[in-house]
């Protein structure tokens, strides 16, 4: 069986407790070699999925320099609807799928 792992980005890939109460300073967000690690060893395409913004999951992912891990990024403005609405889950297994 094939797998596909969809991870969200905020509060799975970026952890914003580290962040908590101070705006969210994209240079303070550095390369983790257990994540990258850990994303090279699952065998399938990785997606994220997020109700943030395109700009922002990629700026993270970028930030992290694991941006090559991930085949596409769903996020609020590249979706016609926002989780938890079921269309907005359909539209990303549709895609995948």
């Amino acid at each position: 069986m094939k797998h596909i792992y969809v991870f969200d980005i905020d509060d799975t890939i970026l952890m914003h407790s580290i962040f908590k109460g101070q705006f969210l300073d994209y240079n303070k967000i550095h390369y983790n070699h257990k994540i990258d690690k850990y994303l090279s060893s699952l065998n399938g395409p990785k997606y994220i999925y997020t109700n943030g913004t395109y700009g922002h999951a990629d700026k993270v992912l970028q930030q992290m320099k694991i941006c090559h891990h991930f085949k596409m990024i769903y996020a609020r403005d590249t979706l016609d609807s926002m989780k938890p609405n079921i269309e907005s889950f359909m539209q990303v297994y549709n895609d995948i799928l």
